[in-house]
């Protein structure tokens, strides 16, 4: 079966015509929208293509492979559907006619991406002066929330709170809800219920991590690094960073929270350090959020394969790829070991 063909421009030894095979298949409207979205060159037809589906995933992935060529710490694949492929789902998630769903996800699946541990750095730059490091944090945590899902300390913290302490973000307040919720004396339920306390769950970890604010004006910073060559590389990486932010947008939103589901995965895990609570945290909210309305991906956004959605998300996501590529920069210095070839520096020269 066939149906009206779709003409292209007549270039030497390239077929004129391609014919789309099957009405019915998802992939017909979207080999039409990359078609259309001038997606399609002339080298994807050179030789024609065995199906549509294969013929999209050519091209999906040339593009794709162009936008994170330069990654090297967040895991980013692609997958393009009508629906969001979760058995876990009892909602309606599947599209209109002529609209998709484009996922971000890692590799290997849910907690599958990379970690780099940031506390030794942080701390040193917030030893520099009181409100340094945090600063930084902050800026930081700011631009990674607008990436495919980042597990940073903020998160784990606030996960945590969410999976033990019923949503609360204090150990009093939620020991008093678990409390009248077990019907329970507070030390019964220490013993008991296998409460998990702050200490627990902030491990070294100081508490400015979990909740960073900018406490300095950019004198201040400037003033600070300008004595120290780590905190200035530092720095001059999220100056950089901020350019990118500035200049190369707009940025997608990828959160889609109109779709009432957890995201269940991440491209990177920033933690303190190897010793902290972040993989007990995760691993249990993993268990946790399994019993509810899930997606395994990092990220989910729906396109309307009638207009130039698709050229204009692969535009956006390819700023965006920038952008993690930038705070790439900034996370290698701080999960690097540079701060303390500075400190080794300042006590021989002392």
């Amino acid at each position: 079966m066939s149906f009206n063909p779709i003409t292209l421009p007549s270039l030497a030894e390239i077929p004129a015509r391609y014919v789309i095979q099957s009405r019915e298949s998802f992939t017909r409207p979207l080999a039409k929208a990359l078609l259309d979205n001038g997606l399609i060159e002339a080298g994807d037809i050179v030789r024609v293509p065995t199906s549509e589906g294969a013929l999209c995933a050519d091209v999906l992935s040339r593009y794709w492979a162009e936008i994170t060529r330069d990654l090297s710490m967040f895991d980013w694949q692609l997958r393009i559907g009508q629906n969001q492929y979760s058995r876990s789902w009892n909602g309606d998630l599947s599209t209109e006619d002529g609209k998709a769903f484009v996922f971000i996800h890692t590799t290997g699946g849910p907690v599958s991406c990379g970690t780099i541990s940031i506390g030794g750095a942080m701390k040193y730059l917030e030893g520099l002066q009181r409100g340094f490091g945090q600063t930084i944090l902050s800026a930081l945590y700011d631009v990674l929330g607008m990436l495919p899902l980042v597990c940073t300390t903020r998160d784990t913290i606030g996960i945590g709170q969410h999976v033990y302490w019923q949503g609360y973000g204090n150990e009093k307040d939620a020991i008093e809800e678990l409390t009248a919720c077990y019907d329970c004396t507070e030390k019964e339920l220490l013993d008991q219920h296998e409460f998990v306390s702050r200490k627990e769950m902030f491990g070294p970890m100081p508490q400015w991590a979990a909740h960073p604010k900018r406490r300095l004006p950019r004198r201040m910073i400037d003033r600070v690094s300008g004595y120290d060559h780590f905190a200035n590389t530092v720095v001059q990486a999220m100056d950089e960073l901020w350019t990118v932010l500035t200049f190369c947008g707009p940025f997608p939103e990828l959160s889609s929270p109109d779709l009432y589901a957890d995201l269940l995965d991440f491209t990177l895990i920033v933690r303190w350090d190897e010793h902290d609570s972040t993989g007990r945290i995760i691993d249990d909210y993993m268990h946790f959020a399994c019993e509810g309305d899930y997606i395994e991906a990092a990220s989910v956004s729906t396109l309307d394969l009638s207009d130039l959605s698709i050229s204009k998300w692969l535009q956006g996501i390819l700023a965006t790829a920038k952008l993690a590529r930038a705070a790439e920069r900034v996370l290698d210095l701080l999960g690097s070991n540079e701060y303390e070839e500075q400190r080794s520096l300042v006590r021989v020269f002392a």
